[in-house]
């Protein structure tokens, strides 16, 4: 119907490693978290409406993907302990806290809390952004494998050498985290890749 665009020749014809390779890492760190999830979820939304129809942007979209994940394992591993230690300790205050009646001494160590919770939420609350990137890629990832598990346009080869050390710090955890209800996203990929 329309002719393709002029630079559609160089997205179409060019493979995973070269995007790899053209996909600047600066650019996408000095992104906000909102416009990453914003761009997986466009990407997931793609995938699910256009089907194999998106397999010859696939190249593009799925070394953005990559770098996004690059990009977030980067920055939960390179927080501090202590933001980490206080985003964890604040999901897991948030699943503990009963809606019942409160005692008046706990009322009073809530707002000591909520005072250290306050000065920590920052870094906290950019961690969490950062693992939310990292756990959408992820599942992203697995959802293209398993619907393309041996596409011609994407050269998974090329694909490993980023996508390994991206994962890396969370192979030590997977065990504990494939003991809980909802699988992690890892194991999604892994379980996409052996179908």
């Amino acid at each position: 119907l329309l002719p393709p665009p002029w630079w559609s020749g160089a997205m179409l014809g060019r493979g995973v490693g070269w995007w790899l390779e053209a996909v600047e890492q600066g650019a996408l760190d000095a992104l906000p978290a909102r416009r990453k999830v914003g761009f997986l979820n466009a990407f997931e939304d793609l995938l699910s409406h256009l089907g194999h129809a998106v397999e010859p942007f696939l190249p593009t979209l799925l070394a953005i993907t990559l770098r996004l994940l690059v990009t977030a394992t980067a920055a939960v591993g390179a927080a501090p302990a202590g933001s980490e230690a206080a985003a964890g300790a604040a999901e897991e205050e948030k699943e503990k806290e009963p809606a019942a009646d409160k005692d008046e001494d706990e009322d009073d160590d809530e707002e000591d809390d909520e005072e250290g919770a306050a000065a920590a939420s920052p870094a906290a609350a950019a961690v969490e952004r950062h693992r939310e990137v990292r756990t959408a890629s992820l599942r992203l990832l697995a959802q293209v494998w398993l619907r393309f598990p041996a596409a011609p346009s994407a050269d998974y080869n090329r694909v490993w050498r980023v996508f390994l050390p991206a994962v890396q710090p969370l192979i030590p955890r997977l065990q504990l985290e494939a003991a809980s209800s909802k699988e992690p996203p890892l194991l999604e990929c892994v379980l996409s890749l052996s179908l």
